[in-house]
């Protein structure tokens, strides 16, 4: 029903969130279990997990995830042990809170985040809408205008159907071989 929501014969990944409660969610297996069946048919290419603790996190290295959604920033570095893991053992990683709830600059905390093993890639949000502004130009000044060509991508040339295949495609290629 997603696929046919979404528009999609496939969903690139499928992150299960946790409550904070990481062990019992995976020890249940229920969860795990339905996500695997649908990677091993196909319905989803990859499946991740977002928890709250290197040990829910590490549970889910070896439940077979393909990727680990995790916390961290300059003042929380606690989830490090987890980083090593999932880049030793191939499994990518996804930072969230990187600007741990406004505390930490952009320009600081994405290159921090993105420096850590096995990280492919950052997710930014805001809980205010009068920060993007700020935070957009942060970040275009401390990737040098990198942003700005990602913004002119998306909203002034547009993006197909066709580009963000491509696009889904290389983020799948990228999670595998960072680990």
């Amino acid at each position: 029903r997603s696929c046919a929501r979404l528009g999609r014969a496939t969903i690139d990944i499928v992150f299960v969130h946790s409550n904070g409660d990481d062990l019992a969610i995976l020890q249940e297996g229920g969860v795990t279990r339905a996500l695997r069946a649908l990677r091993d048919r196909g319905v989803v290419r990859a499946i991740g997990f977002s928890g709250k603790t290197v040990e829910g996190h590490r549970r889910a290295i070896d439940e077979g995830y393909d990727a680990l959604m995790i916390e961290y920033h300059p003042l929380d570095r606690s989830q490090r042990p987890a980083l090593e893991e999932a880049a030793a053992r191939g499994v990518g990683v996804v930072v969230k809170k990187a600007l741990a709830s406004g505390r930490v600059p952009p320009s600081e905390a994405v290159p921090f985040a993105l420096a850590a093993p096995a990280v492919a890639s950052v997710v930014i949000g805001s809980l205010r809408i009068d920060h993007r502004h700020t935070d957009l130009t942060q970040l275009t000044q401390a990737f040098e205008g990198s942003v700005g060509d990602v913004v002119h991508t998306l909203v002034v040339s547009g993006y197909s159907r066709d580009q963000q295949r491509q696009a889904d495609q290389a983020a799948l290629t990228i999670l595998r071989r960072v680990g």
